[in-house]
């Protein structure tokens, strides 16, 4: 009895074993069925996070084209609206024509000496214009031509009392005025003119010093960030840093900081004191600029940038005068190559095209800066 007992717990202790080995085997096969719905889970999870910036990116844009639709039919409104009626204008019909009865030409002699007069008048406009295109360049087309670059805006020079103050504290003062609309058209045309993607990231380099090149990067950047769009402003000219001076900011080296420590570069982030426009500025200039300018910390930084925010604005060097602006033309979407009217040489402004044209990886066009007002 006692061998047939110990028979019996043998058998059923082994039976126990295999029942429990045979749900051990069915709970790894769930636990790796799981592991492959959660790995499964986790990439929808992550490819749904970039549908949602994408599409909240496509929302911004159909908001803003709503918008300038909306004033477009306004517009048209506006025009449809407008009287036509003589009666209505206040315009008083004094006489009516009356058809002559005999031809008023051709008349050979007066024909004759008129054509006489308009060949010398051409002759001399065209003396005239050899000498003028010689000079400085004072026109989008001109400009366009001699450079092979497309010239997407004329920024107008201001006068009278306007223009003592800076570029900056108009566009401060007056976000809806003129210049700051030249500066909307200048970023709508970098949208639709970029063979692919929307630049995200706009270099503004001048083919010399003393070409404002700095304040029209500044505001381009302000503007942007007046219109909601979450803007980095960064100083590329460590030789010779302007945009703190011309932004009226204190000693900043936040670019210093974000390149040279370990620490999280947004964490050297500062803020502008009229608009919601981030900063990375440099205030004195450091003794190795290229390098940090060349460096995978500076590179990284700037694809970072990127993808954090909506835009992201470079003050570059001047590309006659320092080869760092043709290391930025490289890394950047889209490279800007500001002239001044009427007072940049025509051959150093062909030559920084050149090159810009050389350097750049992405989008090359030109901006015509304090451009005579047309109308």
């Amino acid at each position: 009895e006692l061998a047939a007992a110990r028979a019996e717990t043998s058998a059923e202790a082994r039976r126990i074993v295999a029942s429990l080995g045979a749900q051990a085997q069915s709970a790894r096969a769930r636990e790796a069925d799981l592991a492959r719905q959660l790995e499964e889970a986790r990439g929808q999870a992550t490819r749904l996070s970039g549908v949602q910036a994408e599409l909240l990116q496509l929302e911004k844009e159909s908001d803003q084209r709503r918008a300038l639709y909306q004033t477009f039919m306004q517009s048209v409104e506006q025009s449809a609206a407008e009287p036509r009626d003589p009666q209505i204008l206040g315009v008083q019909v004094v006489s009516y024509a009356v058809a002559p009865n005999e031809p008023s030409a051709p008349r050979p002699a007066l024909a004759g000496g008129i054509g006489m007069l308009l060949g010398f008048c051409l002759g001399g406009l065209v003396s005239v214009a050899g000498r003028q295109n010689r000079g400085p360049f004072r026109d989008l087309e001109d400009l366009a031509q001699e450079t092979r670059l497309p010239v997407l805006a004329a920024v107008p020079r201001a006068s009278g009392w306007r223009g003592q103050a800076s570029l900056l504290n108009r566009i401060t003062a007056e976000p809806r005025g003129m210049e700051a609309e030249v500066l909307r058209g200048l970023r709508a045309q970098l949208r639709f003119i970029a063979p692919q993607a929307t630049p995200r990231s706009v270099a503004f380099a001048a083919s010399g010093p003393g070409e404002s090149a700095s304040s029209l990067a500044a505001a381009f950047a302000r503007v942007a960030a007046l219109d909601g769009l979450r803007v980095l402003l960064i100083e590329g000219d460590l030789q010779q840093p302007s945009l703190a001076a011309a932004l009226g900011l204190p000693e900043s080296n936040g670019l210093l900081a974000a390149v040279s420590q370990s620490a999280p570069w947004n964490e050297s982030v500062a803020r502008d004191t009229v608009t919601p426009l981030d900063l990375l500025l440099v205030t004195e200039p450091p003794p190795n600029a290229r390098q940090l300018l060349e460096s995978v910390r500076f590179q990284q930084l700037l694809a970072d940038a990127c993808e954090e925010y909506n835009l992201v604005v470079v003050n570059a060097p001047s590309v006659t005068l320092a080869a760092e602006a043709m290391v930025l033309a490289h890394c950047v979407d889209a490279t800007v190559l500001v002239v001044e009217a009427n007072a940049t040489p025509r051959d150093r402004v062909k030559a920084a095209a050149e090159r810009l044209l050389v350097a750049s990886n992405g989008l090359t066009a030109a901006v015509l800066n304090k451009a005579a007002a047309k109308g």
